[in-house]
């Protein structure tokens, strides 16, 4: 019965030729049950006739019963049909001389029982009755995860629905991040997965990624939190198909209007690693059709002004000069407004920083002067002088110059100066007295999120 029983009769089979090369050689192996020895019976129930109860009735022998809710390996078990229709199940046993299985029984089943759906997972999961709801895995060709971190958890096995502890033997959780764990699977096209209550519990499953195309059935079990699939697998990634056993098999972990998680066990024989839940990360079709990447700008950075604004703070009357500092003028800082180095001498720099002693008097004449009206005076490393206006952002702390651009050279390579779009920040600033008597004005680095700062001090 596809990939499901195949990679099970493979088990199965190789299991029985371990044991052949490893007992001695007078060992042989049991008789095989003949398919007419096959007993059981499939009826359903009288009083509820969308409930199929299936009995095996070959003792000491282990059953596999195929049910289009999925499968079991018990002796009695039963199976709840919502909608009317035609529906397969198949019976074997697993003998000691190996695995036999009946003919397909096909049953008719001609009346309704919503009462099976009507818990909210359902709901949840499809819609609601009458209705079908497509899901997509949270990855894309552009290597996009819409709302998780990534496609793909892992989990231990005792890891269960909220992200909860079914025991301590094995209840543990890794949730990497897509974006520094691309090994986790190829980004591309993995289809979609469409989930109908609409006349029957039927799965839709298209792979690109895989090539396959399925249709199914599936059951929700919201007392259990687990989803059977029978005939289509859930979308998956090729790195791990082939180290589950049954991917019809899992367990939900969450279930929300616009996420779910569902977990697959992966096999330690087919996978040649423990055992372990991979938990597969899911968005509906909704959710990724209305979902609009998040413009995330800088964080606020709050610096101390004073009984002032920022205006107040550069010029706080007619004019007000800021002087580039000699013993600290320069440094980096976080995206956060961190001083990265804390540099506040000039024996704190490096060498690689290139500023000494020496380099004191070539920057002795750098200063600006901010006036109440609007206008700034750049002076320059040799003396010269600039004037242009300015204007503040009193919401950032931003300063945008127009007409003249602050430039000074500092020590062997260091230049302060402005963005591309002309504009500081201030970034940190000492306060005395309710007074502003430093400022460190940012760069922000038009690559990585962080700036570099200049000091300046009041004259």
């Amino acid at each position: 019965m596809k990939n499901n029983i195949n990679r099970l009769l493979s088990l199965l089979m190789l299991a029985a030729l371990f044991l052949n090369a490893c007992t001695p050689e007078e060992y042989e192996l049991g008789s095989l049950i003949s398919k007419s020895d096959l007993q059981y019976s499939i009826t359903q129930d009288s009083s509820d006739p969308n409930t199929i109860i299936l009995e095996s009735q070959n003792q000491g022998l282990t059953p596999l019963w195929v049910t289009p809710m999925g499968r079991s390996t018990k002796v009695v078990d039963s199976v709840k049909l919502a909608f009317p229709g035609t529906y397969k199940f198949v019976y074997g046993v697993q003998s000691d001389g190996g695995f036999v299985q009946a003919d397909t029984f096909t049953l008719e089943v001609t009346t309704t029982n919503l009462s099976y759906v009507d818990d909210p997972m359902w709901d949840l999961l499809t819609g609601g009755v009458g209705s079908e709801k497509t899901w997509y895995l949270d990855l894309d060709a552009d290597a996009v995860s819409k709302y998780f971190a990534g496609p793909l958890y892992y989990a231990g096995t005792s890891y269960g629905y909220g992200n909860a502890c079914e025991d301590e033997v094995d209840c543990w959780s890794w949730e990497p991040d897509y974006a520094g764990n691309t090994w986790l699977m190829t980004a591309g096209d993995y289809g979609s997965m469409t989930f109908s209550l609409a006349g029957n519990a039927t799965a839709t499953v298209n792979n690109p990624m895989l090539g396959t195309n399925e249709t199914g059935t599936y059951f929700l079990d919201a007392d259990a939190k687990t989803l059977s699939m029978t005939d289509a697998e859930p979308l998956h990634d090729s790195g791990n198909d082939g180290k589950v056993v049954n991917w019809g098999d899992l367990k939900i972990i969450s279930l929300t209007e616009n996420t779910m998680q569902l977990a697959a066990l992966r096999d330690p024989a087919l996978s040649g690693e423990g055992a372990a839940l991979l938990v597969y990360n899911y968005i509906s079709k909704d959710y990724a059709d209305s979902w609009s990447p998040e413009e995330t700008g800088d964080p606020e950075i709050v610096v101390d002004l004073g009984d002032g604004t920022v205006s107040d703070a550069i010029g706080v009357s007619n004019t007000k000069t800021w002087k580039l500092s000699t013993t600290s003028p320069f440094d980096w800082a976080s995206i956060e407004g961190e001083i990265l180095n804390g540099w506040e001498n000039i024996s704190d720099y490096p060498d690689w920083a290139g500023y000494t002693e020496a380099d004191v008097e070539g920057i002795s004449s750098a200063q600006i002067q901010f006036s109440a009206n609007g206008s700034v005076t750049v002076t320059d490393n040799e003396g010269a002088s600039t004037t242009g206006t300015y204007t503040v952002d009193e919401s950032t702390n931003v300063i945008t110059f127009a007409d003249v651009t602050p430039s000074f050279s500092i020590g062997t390579w260091v230049v302060a100066t402005t963005t591309a779009d002309n504009e500081w920040k201030i970034i940190k600033t000492t306060v005395v007295d309710s007074e502003v008597t430093d400022i460190w004005f940012g760069q922000r680095d038009p690559e990585n999120a962080q700036y570099m700062v200049f000091h300046f001090v009041a004259e």
